[in-house]
This record gives C-alpha cells, sequence and structure tokens, in this order.
C-alpha cells in the first residue's frame, strides 16, 4: 500500500515501486486480466491494481491510495466499465473499474485500474 498526497494527472513512481504494485513498466498501456465463462462470454473475474481517491470540498483529489493487485467479486457490465465488490484489508467495498496515469522513471504507463469506493 502506498499513499499519495495531492497527486498530479500522473503518479510518479520509481520502477521498483511499479514493480512491487504489479505493474510492467516496459510497456505503455497495461489492461486488468479478465476471466469469462459461456458462450456470451459473460465475466467472472477481473483482476487489476486497486486504488482508493480521497476527494477534497470542491471534488479535487487529495490522496490517492495504491493497495495492489486485486480481483473484483461478483462483476457486472455496467456499459464500458464493471462494477463489483473488491476486499481490502478484509473487507469488501464497492467498486468499478477505470485506468489511471503513471509517469515510471519518466516514461508515461496507462494502467487499468479498480477503483475502490472507500
Amino acid at each position: 500500500m502506498k499513499k499519495i498526497k495531492n497527486p498530479a494527472f500522473e503518479i510518479k513512481l520509481t520502477k521498483e515501486e511499479a514493480l512491487k504494485l504489479g505493474i510492467n513498466p516496459d510497456t505503455e498501456k497495461q489492461s486488468g486480466e479478465i476471466k469469462t465463462t459461456g458462450p456470451w462470454q459473460i465475466c467472472t473475474s477481473f483482476k487489476a491494481l486497486c486504488i482508493s481517491k480521497t476527494f477534497g470540498k470542491y471534488s479535487e483529489t487529495k490522496e490517492i491510495v495504491l493497495h495492489g493487485q486485486r480481483t473484483i467479486s461478483r462483476p457486472k457490465n455496467s456499459g464500458y466499465n464493471l462494477d463489483g465488490y473488491v476486499s481490502i484489508k478484509g473487507k469488501k467495498y464497492s467498486c468499478y473499474t477505470s485506468s489511471q496515469c503513471f509517469n515510471i522513471d519518466g516514461k508515461t504507463i496507462e494502467v487499468a485500474t479498480i477503483n475502490a469506493r472507500i
């Protein structure tokens, strides 16, 4: 878990920090791992980097917490994203999928994320 106060558009990380969080620093874009079942390819699980955000008085992001790789349980397709539940420190939180840009040693990487509603 890593806390970042007053983040910019891109979150700056070192290569070692990125590897610990499961981010591949050699790619330009990292997708999550999705598992499907049946002839209609219904999503049964989605694994990606889990983050949570704390917002200020005027909806600006005050803090981002990077929780590491997590898996959505009971995913539901909501158009362009998935909704479901994610476990953090043994407690289930509502979540949705999105993406976040990271600056890893000067290189920008777009990473699929699971945003927990804490």
